[in-house]
């Protein structure tokens, strides 16, 4: 257990002692179906305002379109489509791990490593669109994975349209961005 070394097990301890239970040794099995899959396609836009003076990004909409080939329960693949791009949104603006210089991390906790509150989202509107898969149970296709693929560099993209300047580091943070566009101190005197 983490913190009581004394109360923590080897692999080799835990497997020697599952031998001599009565359930018996441990096993394990997995497979990979080798049956074809369709295509997920999925695309998010968002419109942001940025103050050029400070690097703040205010998100002000985001729109995102999901194939679900069949949308069994609406709620649920909007939900989900929706839980996944506000998640990519989140890993452009906010969350990032952060080391320090022996490698520890020092934002362990919820206290200190940022996520979105519901004032940090944008207004969003999603898209189902229904291409049926001839593989999946009633023509339904995977919409777990597709949602948290394109919120980041829709973020990129969009301070790119603001700014002129393609962001290269995420998250995307008001510093990194002020840093980004604002000519630096040294430079600023040149040419005069």
């Amino acid at each position: 257990m983490l913190g009581e070394p004394d109360r923590s097990l080897s692999y080799a301890e835990v497997a020697q002692a599952a031998l001599r239970s009565p359930q018996g040794p441990i096993v394990g099995k997995g497979t990979f179906g080798a049956e074809p899959s369709d295509t997920n396609i999925f695309v998010q836009a968002v419109k942001v305002r940025v103050d050029p003076e400070t690097g703040k990004v205010e998100l002000l909409r985001s729109i995102q379109a999901l194939d679900v080939g069949c949308a069994i329960n609406i709620t649920q693949c909007e939900g989900q489509t929706e839980g996944g791009a506000v998640q990519s949104l989140s890993w452009a603006m906010m969350e990032e791990l952060q080391y320090d210089q022996n490698g520890r991390l020092i934002n362990p906790t919820f206290a200190d490593y940022r996520i979105p509150t519901a004032c940090d989202i944008p207004p969003l509107e999603t898209i189902l669109t229904e291409f049926p898969s001839r593989h999946g149970p009633f023509g339904a296709k995977g919409i777990g994975e597709p949602p948290i693929t394109a919120g980041l560099a829709a973020v990129a993209s969009a301070i790119a349209d603001a700014t002129g300047v393609w962001m290269q580091e995420a998250p995307m943070t008001p510093e990194r961005i002020a840093f980004s566009i604002l000519p630096t101190p040294a430079l600023a005197g040149e040419g005069m």
